[in-house]
């Protein structure tokens, strides 16, 4: 039941990365709150992903740093997609601008919430 349920919430994730807006970013613990589980949870999950079509990049540590360990290219090949997607990123690598966070105390407005997880 235990795998059952992890496979359950790695599909959820999924799928709510695949409807986060574009050029908007979530931190590791906001997707832990969603989800009810701990960020280390939602980091085991998106570091087992094996398809680059679903946006893990979009994932961030609390001070909007990239991860050293994003599985499509390291930090590098993170930053590279959220520059693609015109979040701007420091010499630091951290994202620079709240406004590319997602709002999850609006999720309630937001269309996001209406894909079933």
């Amino acid at each position: 039941m235990r795998l059952e349920r992890r496979s359950s919430l790695r599909e959820k994730v999924f799928e709510f990365l695949k409807n986060l807006p574009r050029g908007k970013v979530i931190t590791y613990g906001e997707l832990a709150k969603i989800f009810g589980t701990s960020p280390r949870a939602i980091g085991r999950i998106l570091h087992s992903n094996k398809d680059p079509s679903i946006p893990c990049y979009k994932v961030v540590f609390a001070d909007g740093k990239v991860s050293d360990s994003y599985v499509f290219g390291g930090k590098e090949g993170q930053i590279k997609r959220l520059k693609a997607e015109g979040v701007e990123i420091d010499k630091k690598g951290r994202v620079v601008s709240i406004n590319t966070k997602f709002q999850t105390s609006n999720l309630k407005q937001n269309k996001i919430l209406n894909t079933k997880f």
